[in-house]
């Protein structure tokens, strides 16, 4: 069972306010982009936040019309961050953003536009899932220059049916949908 981990209100909404990007408070309170978007929305109906303090965060943003077209299901969102790797440079370590039946975002890895890409999902530090790999050929790339980071959007089209066992599994234990 992964150690529960607890973020102080005080501190996200300070440094909320103190201007801290998605990025950087993704990185300080290792969440995903998903459990931050959540953990925000529930300051916010704390009434901690208010809703014009977090208009221009990128994660509570409309999402782009590119990606809303791409994605044909709704996506289960990660309560925390899970590295993910490109088996080709196992030193790079990239994040599991949301994933589904037929897809995942990441953040931190390189990708082209119509590249596979053999990838290892590590998520049995944090539960009880082996890990376990795809291949996942690229479909988009969003680049955010300001904040210094890359979101790659995958479609999966090569995985053993015991891979796919463990990443229902991973879905089941870690996330919420939007």
């Amino acid at each position: 069972m992964p150690e529960k981990r607890s973020i102080k209100a005080r501190e996200i909404i300070i440094d909320v306010r103190s201007g801290l990007t998605d990025t950087e408070l993704m990185n300080k309170y290792r969440l995903s982009a998903g459990r931050l978007k959540y953990v925000l929305e529930r300051l916010v109906e704390a009434k901690a936040l208010e809703e014009s303090e977090l208009l221009s965060r990128t994660l509570l943003a409309q999402e782009s019309t590119a990606t809303r077209a791409m994605r044909a299901r709704a996506r289960s969102y990660l309560l925390f961050t899970i590295p993910v790797y490109d088996t080709d440079n196992l030193e790079v370590e990239g994040w599991l953003i949301d994933i589904e039946e037929q897809g995942l975002q990441t953040i931190g890895l390189q990708a082209i536009v119509g590249e596979v890409k053999s990838l290892l999902i590590r998520s049995d530090e944090f539960v009880d899932v082996y890990p376990f790999g795809i291949d996942a050929e690229c479909r988009w790339v969003e680049r955010d220059e300001t904040e210094g980071n890359v979101s790659v959007g995958f479609r999966i089209v090569g995985i053993t049916p015991w891979a796919r066992g463990e990443l229902r599994k991973l879905r089941r234990l870690v996330t919420f949908s939007d």
